[in-house]
């Protein structure tokens, strides 16, 4: 009798842990009011520098960055093109290897970079390719099976490991070894029905800084980690009435009913009324960055994990950093890469005098611009 009784302890103790840790997932944030008062005080510009504007490095629609070591990669997918500049903004490099012959491309659907080697991965027909810095190709992996028809985005886990995410797979999210040449996990993670119907994707899907990486959707407050053993739940924005919870009731019967083509019609019905349209999701040791749209409104979130206390903003400022692509460079500063025609949102208080003159050369036939952003970590 005592056995079963001590055996039904331990059983209760791990279901009350088990609920416990669900719990601690939950990240609760109160939208309202917001901080936009204190934006002169938290946040400063210590540099601005155009990215260089030639014939040979011309930028279209920029669909990626990656922040390296002493340069950073820029991928146009519409150009089929990843550019390299420095940190001074000087053109390095690009590559672009269109064609049919061997390490060739016809079209880029999405790529990744090693920040470790440098080393470039593209995602082309049912392939990953695989190339040095310098656009030398180095070899081609068979990424589909029968369960798997096509990836659509990629990030590199380490050296022998890679994330897939495929959007019209049942199976969404895949960790892939080039060691051994196949899937290692398959995981559903969002239902297709949802992919197929819910048009509020922000196309993102991957962020990593160092040793993180986390997978996020445009209409999902949920951010997994990604290590070769698959994708699992980090974290879940609690925005309270202002959750987007699409598996349930009665938002489920009203998209699962409706068309992309529906609910897009009624986007900003679902705009005003639910945080959505996640484009950022980056984070540091201390730090999470988040920006999406409520009410209407472009909203940044910042999250100190270590207090617990946080930021939301829907000012300019909050414009500026969302339609930047950025990524940390320390604890509490970050560097954007922007339009040029976003600059006119940069409060001019934030300018000094030389970096006034610096914006006045700059019109939007320019390529971006690298700001360096930092906030003060006094105030959370």
């Amino acid at each position: 009798m005592k056995k079963i009784i001590y055996l039904l302890s331990i059983i209760l103790v791990l279901i009350s842990c088990k609920k416990q840790t669900n719990e601690n997932y939950k990240i609760p944030i109160n939208l309202e009011p917001n901080n936009n008062s204190e934006t002169e005080k938290l946040f400063s510009i210590s540099n601005i520098t155009p990215l260089e504007t030639s014939d040979s490095c011309l930028l279209g629609r920029i669909t990626k960055v990656f922040f390296q070591k002493n340069k950073l990669s820029v991928f146009v997918k519409r150009q089929k093109e990843i550019l390299q500049f420095g940190y001074d903004g000087k053109f390095i490099q690009k590559m672009h290897k269109i064609g049919r012959g061997p390490g060739e491309y016809r079209f880029i659907a999405d790529c990744a970079i090693d920040l470790n080697t440098d080393n470039i991965s593209i995602i082309n027909a049912g392939h990953l390719k695989e190339y040095t810095t310098n656009g030398k190709f180095i070899k081609s992996f068979k990424v589909f099976d029968e369960e798997i028809s096509a990836v659509n985005r990629i990030a590199i886990i380490n050296d022998s490991t890679v994330a897939l995410f495929a959007m019209f797979n049942d199976k969404d999210c895949l960790t892939y070894s080039k060691k051994t040449e196949t899937f290692t996990t398959k995981t559903s993670i969002t239902p297709l029905w949802a992919r197929e119907n819910i048009p509020f994707t922000s196309g993102k899907y991957f962020y990593k800084n160092q040793n993180i990486l986390n997978h996020f959707e445009g209409f999902s407050n949920k951010v997994y980690s990604v290590d070769e053993k698959g994708y699992h739940l980090k974290y879940e924005w609690d925005f309270g009435m202002y959750n987007f919870e699409y598996e349930k009731s009665p938002l489920i019967d009203i998209l699962k009913k409706s068309s992309s083509r529906e609910n897009q019609k009624k986007l900003n019905y679902y705009l005003e009324k639910y945080a959505l349209l996640f484009q950022h999701n980056i984070e540091n040791e201390k730090y999470i960055i988040t920006c999406f749209v409520h009410k209407n409104k472009t909203t940044t979130l910042i999250y100190n994990k270590t207090n617990k206390k946080y930021k939301v903003f829907t000012d300019d400022v909050s414009i500026l950093i969302m339609s930047s692509i950025f990524d940390f460079t320390d604890t509490n500063k970050l560097i954007l890469v922007t339009k040029p025609s976003i600059l006119k949102f940069i409060p001019k208080d934030m300018l000094s005098k030389q970096l006034k003159e610096v914006v006045n050369r700059v019109d939007d036939s320019n390529n971006p611009l690298l700001i360096k952003l930092n906030f003060n970590e006094d105030l959370f």
